[in-house]
């Protein structure tokens, strides 16, 4: 009952008791599966904890199963303790062909742990598995690269995991891999051709931009591919390569919206002219990955706001792109300016905070509050989560809000709330870094190791790793949450929502 209970604390509890019981139960392991894909982070490093002391090769499929999603240090640390402690069980049934896990790259992640030069021979011998051939493309060198090729060229997983090399490791082709890789694109049935042209990008192949380009323009193609193409050439560039992307961007398609992704490398001011071109014809899913993009880009801020300035948009879509700004985290005073202000907080005054304090206690509503709460244009449900409030749907949420009060007086609500970069719970302190190729990535930080400093955007949950030595800059961007966000609201609907905040003191 208590690994089904609501709370997370007594699922985490009731998993560490299963490992410690492990002896006791018919069969632990079925129940510590159930956390291992828990929504709670606390559960599943309770889940790696409780396997270690499962003393069976399936123990180790379980562990890196809790790993999945959202890492912190904490599990980070204690899957590496499992994958040493299990070595015993898990090793023997991995060389007698006896091990299967749910996806190849934890079988790489449980070799990377471990010793890869010992285990890859091993593994090696076993490539005429898919998964097993998987994982030795995340471990090859220069030298093997063809190899894997050879074996592997229509396994999606495969060509993948080479990228994931190539990004993360640095790992490089050899002379003779860009005649296989465009031997493969002309292979019209091979289903990997979008992750090869994604390889191709990756380790900027000039010898296939002409084939990839085809690809791009080729309107037979199936739009995936096609985009997938747009955006290699941007990235890999080449002789008129820009006037083909102006080309396609001149379209009313999706693929316009590409073709200014691919665009935005190459000429950033370029893609911003063109990006405002078609904001007003967007929804606000479109608006959002076309300003994504943009911002992707050291100067993109800069950029876009001079083809603002130029080219003013309508009032909704300025509304939807402040919204989209806001529930990023993304703040900029010159592009703000040029999408236009919807007001401005004053600066930081004990006597405000001690006003609008009293205020909403004697006359905040909570009912309406909660409802300003849930407003897509003050964007709170984007990154925070209430329980039994719908509408919370980011991947990488700030600190849960279902019992804030019970932690904080109302005037450090206040203060959190207005200016909440005074305010800022560990954990959540955000960073931007730019890097030597001109990229701009800005998010929470979600740990280093092995030379990758990985970092969580707060709109998609994706994890952008950087190598440490492409680094440029990198600072501390304060609160997540921009300020200004209630600048929209009227005195009272603010202090409605301090009400509203006030009343949350029990989970």
């Amino acid at each position: 009952r208590l690994l089904q209970a609501k709370d997370h604390r007594a699922r985490a509890y009731a998993t560490r008791v299963a490992g410690r019981w492990h002896d006791r139960l018919d069969d632990p392991l079925k129940r510590l599966r159930r956390s291992a894909t828990d929504a709670h982070a606390r559960v599943r490093l309770e889940t790696i904890v409780a396997v270690s002391e499962v003393p069976r090769a399936e123990s180790v499929v379980i562990a890196c199963q809790a790993a999945e999603g959202h890492s912190d240090k904490f599990i980070d640390f204690a899957l590496t303790q499992a994958i040493h402690g299990l070595a015993e069980h898990w090793k023997p049934a991995l060389i007698a062909g006896q091990l299967k896990f749910e996806h190849s790259a934890h079988l790489t992640r449980v070799i990377s742990r471990y010793d890869s030069k010992e285990l890859k021979p091993i593994i090696r011998e076993r490539a005429d598995d898919p998964a097993m051939l998987t994982a030795y493309a995340s471990l090859a060198n220069t030298a093997e690269v063809d190899w894997v090729l050879d074996r592997g060229l229509t396994e999606a997983r495969v060509i993948q995991a080479l990228e994931q090399a190539a990004r993360e490791r640095n790992l490089k082709p050899s002379r003779s891999t860009a005649p296989k890789l465009i031997k493969a694109l002309d292979n019209t049935l091979n289903p990997a051709r979008i992750d090869i042209i994604n390889l191709c990008s990756q380790w900027q192949l000039k010898e296939t931009v002409i084939r990839i380009r085809r690809i791009a323009i080729d309107m037979k193609q199936p739009q995936p591919l096609r985009q997938a193409a747009i955006e290699a050439i941007g990235r890999i560039g080449g002789p008129g390569i820009t006037e083909t992307l102006v080309d396609l961007a001149d379209g009313d398609s999706e693929l316009a919206l590409t073709a200014i992704s691919g665009l935005a490398p190459r000429n950033i001011s370029l893609a911003s002219t063109k990006a405002v071109e078609h904001l007003p014809d967007l929804n606000e899913t479109e608006i959002g990955q076309l300003l994504s993009t943009l911002l992707a880009r050291e100067s993109g801020a800069a950029a876009l706001a001079k083809a603002l300035d130029k080219r003013p948009v309508p009032e909704d879509t300025a509304k939807l792109m402040r919204r989209w700004l806001n529930t990023a985290g993304r703040y900029d005073d010159q592009l703000n300016a040029a999408i236009g202000e919807t007001g401005e907080v004053p600066a930081f005054d004990p006597a405000i905070v001690a006003k609008l304090s009293k205020e909403s206690l004697a006359s905040g509503n909570a009912e309406n509050g909660k409802r300003i709460f849930q407003h897509p244009m003050v964007s709170c449900t984007a990154c925070h989560e209430v329980d039994g409030i719908k509408g919370a749907t980011s991947n990488v949420k700030g600190p849960n809000l279902s019992a804030v009060a019970a932690g904080l007086p109302i005037e450090l609500l206040v203060e959190s709330l207005l200016w909440p970069a005074r305010q800022i719970k560990e954990g959540y302190q955000s960073i931007s870094i730019s890097t030597k190729d001109g990229r701009f990535i800005t998010g929470f930080a979600d740990g280093e190791r092995g030379g990758l400093v990985r970092v969580r955007d707060i709109t998609s949950g994706h994890i952008t790793t950087i190598r440490r030595n492409e680094v440029k800059t990198r600072n501390n961007s304060g609160s997540m949450m921009p300020q200004g966000l209630t600048a929209s609201l009227t005195q009272q609907e603010l202090r409605d929502l301090i009400k509203f905040l006030s009343t949350l003191k029990t989970q």
